[in-house]
């Protein structure tokens, strides 16, 4: 009975796949080819899905960005895809969970796996493997659950590509490929290997990564323009390569886009490089951004504003910029921000809270920055007094990431990994 069951929901489920879009693709997806009919072979992974209660996730949307990651995975987009014989669905109600709406450690990750769910929606993510503004997604190459953030465009691309990294995928250099370290709706591609590790997935335990040997996990290369940086989206973060060859001529068109939002989807890409080139004019144009805004604003704003403040640390450690210095270490006062802001985060987040975010933000940043002058603040900062227990130990975080930074070099450290 339960096979004949399994059966008729595979159909339902084609047919649901050839009547609708790719509702959880966003604004630029490419038209799938039409997918394969499931069959009695065809693997169904049913995953249980939580969130933080600042953000929100209905079962109907859910589903709908599941649907989309499976045509993403079942289809054949180009002569060399290979489809993946796969399914994937909501397990029970999209439930509520416990734990840090922004992740900043390894700690913090730790403790979102503990909430028993295998995809986790949480307000941001700062911290996989190596601190990094930007990132999206988190997820160990064999691990039993990811950590993803809301977004308005590429959630279905998003969601199978780390649901690739659980089934022990790592990342391919090819920008056609699904697993490549940018998402676009045109980089939907699978191996027949990669097809077969969705296929053969099996339930994990526990949350510690299976390092891949593969040295396909490089950055990619560096954008040959403005205008392909901004295009860009970086799953895992925007290495510090990617940024480090932008200069003053190019602030002035970084700056158009944060006052443009028609461009809400470039906000990140660009104040992170603003923050980069970390010429006082530039770092006002961060500073501006970060503190602009009413009331609650959406997802997209908010990472970018939380990136923002993080790429101030690639500004240091470039060039020594003493303004983006000064900004951070202001920034390591919930007070400090609490005077300046005049919006808070999503749904379910205080100013207060928001503030908290941004200064540990700050800490991010002085940690990307690797000086000496960011570990004394960060050391500062870990030693407050015992209600602030949770920005110590983000303060203490940094600082153990500032060392890495010393020791690797910035551009080492930012670039993706296996994680």
């Amino acid at each position: 009975m339960e096979t004949i069951l399994l059966r008729l929901i595979a159909l339902a489920m084609a047919a649901a796949f050839a009547a609708c879009a790719t509702t959880g693709g966003g604004s630029g997806s490419v038209p799938p080819a039409e997918s394969p009919a499931p069959g009695a072979a065809t693997k169904i992974h049913r995953l249980s899905i939580g969130r933080v209660a600042s953000v929100p996730l209905s079962n109907a949307e859910a589903d709908a960005i599941l649907a989309g990651a499976t045509r993403v995975l079942r289809n054949r987009d180009s002569g060399s895809d290979v489809s993946a014989d796969v399914i994937l669905q909501r397990r029970g109600d999209v439930r509520v969970i416990m734990g840090p709406a922004v992740i900043t450690s390894q700690e913090d990750y730790a403790r979102i796996g503990r909430s028993g769910v295998q995809i986790a929606i949480v307000e941001a993510v700062r911290f996989c493997s190596t601190t990094k503004p930007g990132i999206l997604g988190c997820a160990h190459i064999g691990g039993s659950f990811m950590a993803l953030v809301r977004r308005n465009s590429l959630e279905d691309i998003i969601w199978a590509h780390e649901f690739g990294h659980n089934c022990g995928l790592n990342h391919r250099n090819d920008p056609s490929a699904l697993l490549y370290t940018e998402a676009g709706a045109s980089r939907r591609s699978l191996t027949g290997a990669e097809a077969r590790s969705y296929e053969t997935r099996r339930a994990a335990t526990g949350s510690a990564a299976i390092v891949s040997s593969s040295d396909e996990s490089a950055a990619g290369a560096a954008p040959a323009s403005v205008g392909e940086f901004l295009d860009r989206v970086y799953v895992h973060g925007i290495p510090y390569s990617h940024v480090a060859g932008f200069g003053q001529a190019d602030a002035a068109r970084f700056k158009a886009v944060l006052v443009n939002p028609a461009r809400k989807s470039q906000w990140t890409n660009a104040s992170v490089a603003l923050g980069a080139i970390g010429t006082p004019e530039a770092v006002e144009s961060v500073r501006g951004f970060v503190r602009d805004g009413r009331g609650r604003i959406g997802h997209d704003a908010y990472q970018a504003k939380l990136a923002a403040v993080i790429g101030l640390g690639y500004g240091i450690r470039r060039s020594g910029s003493g303004k983006a210095l000064e900004q951070l270490a202001s920034g390591c006062s919930v007070e400090a921000w609490m005077q300046d802001l005049r919006w808070s985060a999503p749904v379910g987040s205080s100013r207060g809270d928001t503030a908290r975010a941004l200064m540990a933000a700050s800490f991010s940043g002085l940690a990307l920055s690797g000086t000496a002058e960011a570990a004394d603040l960060l050391t500062a900062a870990a030693r407050q007094p015992m209600q602030e227990i949770p920005l110590r130990k983000h303060a203490e975080s940094a600082l153990t990431q500032l060392r890495k930074v010393r020791k690797e070099g910035l551009r080492r450290y930012t670039e993706p990994r296996p994680h």
